[in-house]
């Protein structure tokens, strides 16, 4: 059995610090919901067989996350009857993740990551704010704008301690794109943070322009996936993208009621500015919002169908809620509602209880 979590004691009740990466804190938690998830994904892998690329990839922070979404893509599939061939990450030709067989149909899934470098700065950030000597001040902190450029560190511990020093209540910072706006609080004996709230962060639109730019560089990928369906599985932690986010995205501009939709289009993964058939050999997005080990109940998980697929995909039977959009004068979304992946893959009661007592 290859262990993805080590076996050392397990003390540690909080992050130790903002940045700290997301696989240390999963694997050294001692919350309830902790040794749970570590038990869930163990589990997993005992039946996924990861090679040594993967267990070593899983525990960095660059791809936690996407081999973790790799794993719940496999397991969800796997619950839903179908036998699945990982690609050889060795192998020349581009071979997407997995395809995936239930003796009457097969097709690829490749799976993506969005990536989100304004969460990363913000970590830095709120970490040089924490090892700052403030004995007596905490701080309410609202990330009222954000950029990937990165604010001088310097800079900001220079002007906390100005404002400081003229005992201002409140005060702004603004560098690279970045405007952070301070407020100050009294600390008592128990506090032992200088953080007391958090705001805002990253915006709708670096959301938005960070989804369609992960689908556009993989929809440019070659790859060799022999005239089968192929699905493009995408995660994204952005909570604020809604349906309308995403049917900007994969169809164009779009107006009006969700059943009933007026195109005024722009480019996007299906369709050009000309609406024009695009990127037929994808033959539907999957996308998970908010899919993290924390929230494996609670993702929000739908099926894009590419309206000119050269290979359109039939949902099997079991498979989350289902978009498809079809076009006469009008562009005309029907929804039709699945079963949640949370429903398939056994995840453990103690799971949902979401206990963050020690265990």
């Amino acid at each position: 059995m290859k262990l993805l979590f080590s076996h050392t004691p397990r003390k540690q009740s909080m992050k130790s610090k903002f940045s700290q990466r997301s696989y240390d804190f999963l694997d050294n938690s001692n919350w309830g919901i902790a040794h749970e998830v570590r038990s869930i994904l163990q589990d997993w892998s005992n039946d996924f067989n990861p090679d040594n690329d993967f267990l070593s990839s899983f525990k960095t922070e660059e791809h936690f996350q996407s081999q973790f979404f790799e794993l719940f893509i496999w397991k969800y599939f796997t619950a839903l009857g179908f036998s699945i061939d990982k690609s050889d990450r060795d192998v020349l030709t581009t071979i997407p993740d997995f395809l995936c067989a239930d003796g009457q149909s097969n097709f690829f899934i490749e799976c993506t990551t969005v990536k989100f470098r304004q969460e990363q700065i913000k970590n830095k950030i709120l970490d040089t704010i924490e090892n700052m000597a403030l004995p007596s001040i905490w701080f309410s902190i609202n990330f009222r704008k954000s950029s990937n450029r990165v604010p001088s560190l310097k800079r900001i511990r220079e002007e906390i301690n100005f404002q400081l020093s003229q005992s201002s209540d409140s005060f702004e910072f603004n560098n690279n794109d970045w405007i952070i706006k301070f407020r100050t609080y009294p600390k008592n004996e128990k506090m032992t943070t200088n953080v007391f709230s958090i705001y805002g962060g990253n915006s709708k639109n670096d959301g938005f322009l960070n989804l369609q730019n992960s689908l556009q560089k993989k929809a440019k990928m070659n790859y060799d996936i022999n005239s089968k369906p192929f699905i493009l599985a995408v995660n994204t932690n952005d909570v604020f993208l809604k349906d309308e986010e995403f049917l900007k995205i994969l169809y164009g501009k779009v107006e009006g009621n969700q059943s009933n939709l007026q195109p005024t289009r722009e480019d996007s993964l299906f369709l050009s500015k000309g609406d024009l058939p695009k990127n037929r050999h994808i033959s539907a997005v999957l996308i998970c919002n908010n899919l993290t080990p924390w929230h494996m109940d609670s993702c929000k998980i739908s099926l894009w169908h590419n309206p000119n697929a050269n290979i359109p995909f039939s949902s099997p039977s079991g498979l989350c809620d289902s978009v498809t959009i079809k076009e006469n004068d009008k562009l005309m979304m029907t929804r039709k509602e699945g079963i949640h992946p949370s429903t398939h893959i056994n995840l453990t009661p103690n799971y949902y209880l979401k206990s963050k007592l020690p265990v």
